[in-house]
């Protein structure tokens, strides 16, 4: 028997002129909308898709620059996959070793794959809209995702928030389906999709473990559901949330068994990283909690961006003037029958989680990164559920435009902007290239001297580690990372370590050899290279028991 839906009319969320068999428009911002997109909608959104993909690319090739060290770090793992490594779960190098065998080791064959994981993000957005409320709505969703600088600049570099936003969104379209549109029947194949939810869980944990805070919206939004539907669902529902539980745990054994093996390096990590300030706050100006949190919320606000912002003020606004005018309580209520209020959901959570690390020890802003898809739905659906006036139309879509115009200006920028400012903030805060860029050219300086005498490259910093790697890959150069007090500090002390040479080996890093190395070898300067503000120092050591 299949199973009935209920009206546009009958629906708490819906709105006359915006359901999803209505080519209404609901105002005149929107009638254009409304009448350019006809009957192929996604046509249109498959061409916006493909425009913002290509002027990123565009972007990236304008000023051309080396990887950040980030991504240095995954292309080196992605030469050896493994279940996981020090500091992160195993998807993201998985993600560039295919990237880069379809279109190779350039900067640009490691970024591309996570470029296209933002645009089918922003894709996904449309069709998961659609099921929640109405294509206009999912448009709508997809647009404010797209121009969003977390988008247009984040989307840029290859980073773990690529695949974790992917997945992200995927698990929330699946548990829509499931707890939505799905029927209560029991039999196998009502719980093949729970089992899909599962799998899209677990692999998203293994891109990073951010994806675990989906656990309290999951088990929020399945009560929810249970509560506000019939009790002969309750059985199967919460039968099928178990399953998907066992088959994201499932997922991330393999994982798991790698860090038991080599002592919880990643877990370590993690929690070094989120719940401990000596490593995370180092100033005194960001010692105090209420600061980081400040700095937390304006970074949350940046990644937002002004059209998202200003979508979000205007409905509010004309929400509450609607409901003066009427008398009436708004329909945003706490069900899940509510689309916006769903979405939710998949929002709070996470921003809870991100005000206790900020309190507590020190919070990264692109942590907070995968509460867009579910902020930019809620936008979208007050967007599309109350009427807007016309100056607000024009507000949001210059928004829009400005957004992007300011993201591709600071993407394809070069050093020649920061020169006009002052000496005080000329050197990292304002470039978003400046730990990518004089890499290539300070290395390629010093590469003569390693490819005519081949052997081991002692270096005693991470970034220096991969950077060296990268560039220097052709030669593939046998590096050993230098650690003074013995500690594993990083991946590459733990599976680089340096070994005792017979021979003679090469020391690269930004300061001289340590004077306590004088006992067991010679030291002799072979070159100094330096571009803007990075400077590298090569040295050859020769053991003094071979003199």
């Amino acid at each position: 028997m299949t199973k009935q839906h209920a009206p546009d009319s009958q629906r708490p969320w819906s709105v006359k002129g915006v359901g999803p068999g209505d080519t209404q428009p609901l105002d005149q911002g929107l009638r254009v909308w409304g009448t350019s997109l006809g009957n192929a909608p996604w046509v249109w959104a498959v061409l916006c898709l493909m425009a913002m993909g290509l002027l990123r690319w565009v972007t990236l090739n304008w000023h051309p620059v080396g990887l950040h060290f980030d991504e240095a770090q995954y292309w080196l793992w992605s030469q050896q996959l493994d279940w996981g490594y020090y500091s992160k779960p195993p998807v993201i190098a998985a993600l560039i070793a295919v990237s880069t065998d379809f279109f190779g080791d350039g900067t640009n064959g490691v970024r591309a794959l996570s470029m296209g994981c933002w645009l089918l993000t922003a894709g996904l957005l449309i069709k998961l809209g659609e099921w929640m409320h109405s294509i206009r709505a999912g448009l709508w969703a997809c647009a404010l995702f797209s121009v969003t600088p977390a988008a247009n600049l984040l989307g840029l570099v290859a980073t773990t928030d690529a695949p974790l936003l992917l997945g992200w969104t995927t698990t929330m379209a699946l548990t829509w389906w499931v707890c939505i549109r799905q029927t209560s029947r029991l039999g196998y194949r009502a719980f093949l999709p729970w089992v899909t939810l599962g799998l899209a869980w677990g692999l998203t944990m293994n891109a990073k473990y951010t994806a675990a805070v989906l656990a309290p919206s999951l088990l929020l939004v399945v009560w929810l559901s249970i509560r506000n539907g019939s009790k002969d669902a309750s059985k199967p529902t919460w039968f099928g949330l178990g399953l998907a539980v066992l088959v994201a745990v499932f997922c991330l054994i393999p994982n798991l068994m790698w860090n038991a093996q080599h002592e919880w390096p990643t877990l370590q990590h993690t929690l070094d990283i989120t719940w401990r300030t000596q490593d995370v706050v180092k100033t005194g100006a960001m010692a105090s909690p209420w600061l980081r949190l400040a700095h937390l919320v304006g970074g949350v606000l940046l990644l937002c961006g002004p059209a998202l912002l200003a979508v979000a003020l205007i409905k509010l606004l004309a929400t509450r003037f609607q409901n003066q005018a009427t008398n009436s309580n708004s329909n945003w209520v706490f069900d899940t029958v509510n689309p916006a209020t769903w979405a939710a959901m998949f929002v709070w959570p996470l921003c809870a989680v991100g005000v206790l690390q900020a309190l507590l020890g020190g919070s990264q802003v692109n942590w907070l990164a995968p509460v867009l898809p579910g902020l930019c739905l809620m936008a979208a659906i007050f967007w599309v559920n109350t009427p807007a006036p016309q100056w607000g139309v024009r507000v949001v879509l210059l928004a829009m435009v400005g957004s992007v115009a300011l993201s591709t200006w600071v993407g394809a920028s070069t050093d020649l902007r920061l020169q006009t400012l002052s000496k005080q903030v000329t050197n990292k805060p304002l470039d978003f290239w400046h730990k990518a860029r004089h890499w290539p050219m300070v290395l390629r300086e010093l590469e003569p001297w390693v490819a005519d005498h081949p052997r081991p490259i002692w270096t005693a910093e991470r970034d220096v580690f991969v950077q060296t790697a990268y560039a220097w890959r052709n030669l593939s150069p046998t590096l050993q990372s230098y650690s003074a007090t013995g500690q594993v500090r990083h991946h590459f002390d733990l599976f680089y370590p340096t070994k005792s040479e017979a021979g003679a080996v090469f020391w690269l890093d930004r300061s001289p050899p340590p004077q306590s190395m004088g006992e067991q070898y010679k030291f002799e300067k072979l070159a100094i290279s330096e571009h803007g503000g990075l400077r590298l120092e090569l040295w050859l050591l020769t053991p003094l028991k071979g003199l």
